[in-house]
């Protein structure tokens, strides 16, 4: 007589099998998640960023100095983000006093790896520095390098809009501004400069005592920019920017009009708009870098962030 149905003894054993399948994946998921985070802690120790001249400022999201252990938990808060330049004699670490943060750590974010989640929050670089020993004295002025990685949780401007539209600040939020704990470094003389992402594209802005419109803007609607992961170098030299994406130029800035011209002071969130997106990692040095300085920081971060520069 043919069995119609599985016995119980065999559905038990099916079920323990499935049970050891589903373990064993998600355990060779958590071995290939750890691999790769290794791979990245090495390829930065070893980077050309720790020796370059100029660095002030290097946050990133993959070694265990970048975070208190308690805080780098998948989807837990963070409340601070420590600087990992070495050439510092006082670093500065990045932080928020609020008691729930709503920076969140998030361990497999961008291809892979770990970074922080920016949602309505701010993390804010604190002011005792060699570099900025109090609030009126910028990190770095006029000619200074910003390197971002980082990706947008929003959906693009479609092809097609005027370019009032495009060089506007509509749909805009800010990745990393020029605010911090002791207040804006912004006056009627100094300028605070600052990269966002949103429905525009990414943008270069600045603002004094009342916003000030982009210095320069890329529209990233047609290349889908924002939905995965990029590379972004803000050059600004003698007070112009220049945007790269992906080691590609994408637009020459206009020339600040103002006396001074300041370097990003927090991450996540602006005066106008907080970023909803993934950021892995911020480097800053404090001048303009040559062509082929720059080329080999974009290197190194395209390689760990695994983001194809074609």
């Amino acid at each position: 007589m043919k069995k119609s149905a599985f016995s119980l003894v065999e559905l038990s054993v099916v079920i323990a099998i499935v049970g050891f399948l589903i373990a064993g994946v998600a355990q060779a998921s958590k071995m290939i998640r750890r691999s790769a985070l290794v791979a990245a802690q090495s390829q930065t120790k070893q980077s050309v960023v720790k020796d370059m001249p100029g660095l002030v400022l290097w946050y990133e999201t993959t070694l265990d100095s970048s975070f208190i252990p308690e805080e780098a938990m998948n989807g837990g808060g963070v409340k601070t983000w420590y600087d990992n330049n070495s050439q510092a004699l006082s670093r500065s670490k990045a932080y928020t006093t609020m008691a729930s943060p709503l920076t969140i750590y998030s361990e497999n974010a961008i291809n892979g790896l770990p970074a922080l989640r920016c949602n309505s929050s701010q993390l804010q670089v604190e002011t005792n520095t060699e570099y900025r020993p109090n609030n009126s004295i910028p990190i770095a002025t006029n000619s200074f390098t910003i390197f971002l990685v980082a990706n947008s949780n929003v959906t693009h401007q479609i092809d097609g809009e005027s370019n009032s539209n495009i060089m506007g600040t509509s749909g805009q939020t800010y990745v990393i501004g020029a605010t911090h704990s002791g207040g804006s470094v912004a006056s009627d003389t100094v300028a605070g400069a600052g990269i966002s992402l949103g429905t525009n594209g990414v943008s270069v802005y600045e603002h004094a005592n009342s916003y000030m419109p982009a210095l320069a803007v890329y529209d990233g609607s047609t290349s889908k920019l924002l939905t995965r992961p990029a590379v972004i170098a803000v050059d600004y030299n003698n007070k112009a920017p220049t945007i790269f994406i992906n080691s590609n130029t994408s637009r020459v800035g206009l020339t600040s009009s103002k006396t001074t011209v300041a370097a990003p002071l927090d991450f996540c969130s602006g005066a106008y708009g907080a970023f909803d997106g993934y950021i892995g990692e911020v480097i800053i040095f404090n001048r303009h870098l040559l062509t082929d300085e720059r080329k080999a920081v974009e290197k190194y971060l395209g390689k760990k962030w695994k983001i194809d520069f074609q």
